[in-house]
């Protein structure tokens, strides 16, 4: 007699845990297309470029927390998931984001090291005085050089006047390089 009670019991635990699997099963299909979905879905940052600047030590965690405030996309599961399954190494910087750009992309981005270039040329005749005001009204550059007095203190660099120390000549600089690099 016991014996068949626990065939009775074993006849009524089977299809609920088949019906548990089959729940499983489509929870995770339905889980897994919402990933894909997210995949192949823009961040919502508009119509034109947005410039997003990575800081020292920011992770991407905090980036897309960022860009959540700003209402381009959701900090959640998925992002979640597909750093873990695309894991990079954000580099500092500032980077232009253009519009249509997908999740994964934006992680190739950021772990490219692709960052905003910004130039600055100076004009062949200009004088030092010229030159130490184009650099003073750079808004991206950090400006350390104040006057013709603080080149003179460089190491290095000739004495005596400074004209001519500089060729005409247009530079490549990021934000955050200074005027005196």
């Amino acid at each position: 007699m016991v014996a068949g009670r626990g065939q009775t019991e074993m006849k009524r635990f089977v299809p609920v845990v088949l019906i548990l699997l089959l729940l499983f099963a489509a929870g995770t299909m339905g889980m897994w297309r919402q990933y894909l979905h997210f995949l192949q879905t823009p961040l919502n940052i508009g119509d034109s470029t947005v410039v997003l600047n990575v800081d020292p030590g920011t992770n991407i965690r905090a980036m897309i927390t960022r860009l959540e405030q700003q209402g381009a996309t959701r900090m959640d599961w998925r992002w979640r998931m597909l750093s873990r399954l695309h894991p990079v190494t954000i580099k500092t910087g500032e980077y232009a984001l253009e519009p249509g750009i997908l999740p994964s992309q934006l992680l190739d981005l950021l772990a490219s090291g692709k960052v905003i270039n910004y130039r600055f040329t100076i004009v062949e005749g200009w004088t030092i005085v010229q030159l130490l005001a184009a650099l003073a009204d750079d808004p991206v550059l950090q400006h350390t050089v104040t006057d013709v007095s603080a080149l003179k203190a460089i190491d290095g660099l000739p004495e005596g006047n400074p004209e001519g120390w500089f060729l005409p000549e247009t530079y490549v600089y990021v934000r955050g390089d200074s005027d005196l690099q």
